[in-house]
């Protein structure tokens, strides 16, 4: 009776399987939960990274539209009134008293500089179409067959008389030559003008380019 009370009490005495499996697995359960929270810190942190840089990049994008913009409209104002101006001496040197001499074209040539300085600023900030109809506006201003017209129609009025008698075929074929090189003069200073209009209108399309 005795032997069998100590085999009854060895038996008993076994430690059970869920004894050592419940810390085993609590602790496992520990750090699935401690990995997963963990897991959740990291991806919740990379995705606020993404649209912090995404922020970043658009309102980089967006300072840098601002600035191409006021440079744009500041370039834009400069060509045009370098235009403007070139468009106005040709008209004040054609009416001057005094026939052109090569000092009076050189306001003129000051204008054409200034729209080709623009130009490679332009080209600079990216704004390439409205570099290219500078290009146009220079050729324009700095025309050689405007600065030719010009001189042959202070020739021409400084030869005339004031005599009233009937034309022969000689004065009728002057003042058709006259009046060929009124009309041609009229012609260079509108391509200046149109020029002045293209610029123009380049410059809106970029603007609105960058607003989008």
């Amino acid at each position: 009776m005795a032997e069998l009370t100590t085999v009854v009490f060895l038996i008993g005495s076994q430690p059970s399987l869920w004894a050592w499996l419940t810390p085993v697995l609590t602790f496992s359960g520990s750090v699935l939960l401690f990995a997963a929270s963990m897991y959740g810190v990291w991806y919740s942190n990379r995705a606020a990274s993404a649209r912090a840089d995404k922020d970043r990049e658009n309102e980089r994008r967006r300072d840098f539209r601002l600035w191409q913009r006021d440079h744009l409209l500041r370039i834009a104002d400069e060509v045009i009134q370098a235009g403007v101006g070139a468009h106005a001496e040709c008209l004040k040197i054609r009416r001057a008293a005094d026939p052109p001499s090569q000092e009076s074209f050189e306001a003129i040539a000051l204008f054409a500089r200034k729209v080709t300085e623009n130009e490679d600023r332009l080209r600079l900030i990216g704004a390439h179409n409205s570099a290219h109809h500078c290009v146009e506006l220079r050729e324009a201003i700095r025309s050689q067959e405007l600065m030719n017209t010009i001189k042959e129609l202070h020739h021409l009025e400084s030869s005339r008389t004031d005599s009233t008698t009937q034309l022969n075929d000689n004065t009728a074929e002057s003042q058709a030559r006259y009046q060929e090189l009124c009309d041609k003069f009229d012609n260079q200073r509108a391509r200046i003008k149109y020029a002045c209009l293209a610029v123009q209108n380049a410059v809106e399309r970029e603007l609105a380019r960058h607003t989008n």
